[in-house]
């Protein structure tokens, strides 16, 4: 038994291995692709922004799992320069059919990212070459991220905030973060974990912390978005509650940058 398991975890060793030097290589050679999942308004339908989901297309295993390469580029230190990557893209890709008005585009941000010094830089340094402005750039950041170093957390968030950069809680409901923490947090919108939203027309449990998520997030002025909405009866018991934004299959799968301009007179 253990020889077999020794064996098993030595051929995933040699696996990941091999998918981190095909993930540099594809890095390397601009092979990825940033696709864009649409959010809508509960009020009116009307697009909300847009999230940057990167892509990988690998040419023998086809299209690889977001979280198997994003958990290699962690380990492999490549998060930083991909969500650099990732924000310049979205920023152009946005920049090229946005106008004033126009709705902007939200990236997810690591730990690792998050706390590297150069962050900011790499953030002022997009805005400025795509002439764009702060308030069309979303940061999606983790509650487990947050909870790691709140304090050092709430000093950077801040000051991306002072930008007029918005700040979106993702995963909310699954870091456990106390009351304390809620009303210091330093966002403007949260991001109801889909897990709570999937299940949430069968389980009585899911829907009350569905409901008890934004009732306390609008007391403290925060917006609400729920992810992962796959069906039309729980859109419409999100809508019933008061739900400000909607993501998921069943608003719109992930499009490419040349669709953007159909949702932008949603």
């Amino acid at each position: 038994l253990y020889e077999d398991r020794h064996s098993a975890d030595s051929a995933d060793s040699a696996d990941n291995y091999q998918l981190e030097a095909d993930l540099r290589s594809a890095f390397t050679a601009k092979k990825l692709a940033i696709q864009y999942q649409p959010k809508i308004y509960f009020r009116d339908g009307s697009i909300a922004g847009f999230e940057a989901l990167m892509r990988w297309n690998h040419p023998q295993r086809g299209s690889v799992s977001p979280e198997l390469f994003i958990a290699i580029a962690e380990s492999a230190g490549l998060i930083g320069e991909m969500t650099e990557w990732a924000v310049q893209t979205a920023l152009r890709e946005t920049a090229d059919t946005a106008g004033n008005g126009s709705p902007g585009v939200s990236v997810n941000v690591s730990a690792n990212t998050l706390f590297d010094p150069c962050f900011p830089f790499v953030i002022d340094s997009a805005v400025s070459m795509w002439n764009t402005d702060y308030s069309k750039l979303t940061l999606e950041i983790t509650e487990s991220v947050l909870m790691e170093n709140f304090d050092g957390a709430l000093k950077l968030l801040n000051e991306f905030r002072t930008k007029g950069i918005t700040i979106s809680i993702d995963d909310f409901g699954t870091g456990y973060s106390s009351l304390a923490y809620f009303k210091h947090l330093p966002a403007d919108e949260v991001k109801i974990d889909r897990t709570f939203v999937t299940n949430m027309t069968q389980c009585e449990e899911d829907l009350r912390l569905v409901e008890a998520i934004i009732s306390l997030s609008h007391g403290f002025n925060l917006a609400v978005v729920a992810e992962g909405i796959e069906d039309e009866a729980t859109y419409q018991a999100l809508k019933d509650l008061g739900c400000d934004v909607a993501q998921g299959f069943y608003i719109s799968k992930a499009i490419d940058a040349k669709s953007i301009p159909l949702w932008h007179h949603q």
